[in-house]
């Protein structure tokens, strides 16, 4: 029986509460609480209301209290100081029927007060609690076939299979979801997956690409560009539908390759290639664009270091360890 009431004591968040709920891909467990909101965490952080607000974290070297504001996490002496409050509580996992959700900002932890509802995947019954989306199943007891999160949508455990919702859309009771099978094709004898209807493109930056394909120079090269991806008889373009099959890898000559920088950061370029050629291969990390005839990065445009106001050209050749800037 699902339990309904619990009784305890009623706190404030502590300030590690606070700071972990910023993933630690973004926000590192080492940034100082004094820079908490300066430095990539606290627009991160899925409990910040950016408000002023207590902790109940004192302070390790005196009585003053611990508070948040837009500069950062301080301490202060004052005690009728009016910022907020967040009634707090503790619970363990143990309490599955008392709240769901992992901690993220797709998937919060949440009380419930509802009911376990009913659905189907290809015709096979499962049970979630009303409110839950797939995220939450996935990370719960109700999920007993070890469904998983990859590349954005659920599949079954073996990955052979998808479900295509949303993984933020709440379940809903009685529906029955359909799997649909990924498509198969080798590279070079290697076996790989791929969704339907999904271009070469769009394969490359998915989870199903697990050795680092990358288009470069309007082809599927392998990742340390030394063989591109064919049919046998023709390159694959990065605009190409991926169908069942099997694929071959297609040797290219080595080319002599040398180094340039933009505002102090290093790229690699290939010999006499120009700013038109190298925007279109895998060497532009920075995601350069052609717009009104020069190269740019948003509203600002490349130009050799020290000489402002005179933008290359898209046909310009790249100098060898040549120095670049943004500027507008």
């Amino acid at each position: 029986m699902r339990v309904q009431e619990q009784h305890g004591k009623i706190g404030l968040m502590y300030i590690t509460d606070y700071t972990y709920a910023a993933p630690a891909s973004t926000c590192s467990r080492t940034t100082s609480t004094y820079d908490y909101e300066e430095n990539g965490c606290a627009n991160n952080d899925w409990l910040n209301l950016s408000v002023q607000e207590w902790f109940i974290t004192r302070s390790s070297w005196s009585s003053f209290g611990i508070y948040k504001k837009s500069g950062g996490i301080n301490e202060t002496s004052g005690k009728d100081y009016s910022y907020a409050i967040r009634p707090t509580f503790y619970t363990d996992s143990s309490l599955f029927n008392i709240y769901f959700g992992i901690g993220t900002n797709d998937s919060p932890y949440r009380l419930v007060d509802s009911n376990e509802l009913s659905f189907k995947i290809n015709g096979t019954t499962y049970y979630a609690l009303e409110g839950m989306n797939w995220i939450d199943w996935i990370n719960s007891p109700y999920n007993t076939d070890g469904y998983v999160i990859f590349d954005s949508n659920v599949h079954n455990s073996q990955k052979t299979k998808f479900i295509n919702q949303d993984i933020t859309s709440l379940i809903t009771s009685n529906s029955n979801y359909a799997e649909t099978n990924l498509t198969s094709i080798t590279i070079s004898s290697t076996p790989y997956k791929a969704k339907p209807n999904m271009t070469w493109q769009e394969w490359v930056a998915s989870e199903y690409n697990i050795n680092g394909y990358l288009v470069h120079k309007s082809k599927i090269y392998r990742g340390n560009y030394t063989a591109v991806v064919t049919t046998g008889s023709t390159d694959i373009s990065p605009s190409d539908i991926v169908t069942a099959g099997t694929y071959l890898e297609r040797v290219v000559p080595l080319v002599n390759t040398f180094t340039f920088t933009i505002n102090g950061t290093t790229y690699t370029s290939e010999e006499n290639m120009t700013w038109s050629e190298w925007v279109n291969t895998a060497y532009n990390t920075l995601g350069l664009t052609i717009s009104g005839g020069e190269v740019r990065k948003g509203n600002y445009y490349i130009s050799p270091s020290g000489c402002y106001g005179c933008p290359v050209s898209p046909t310009d050749v790249i100098s060898t360890n040549g120095s670049y800037a943004t500027d507008n």
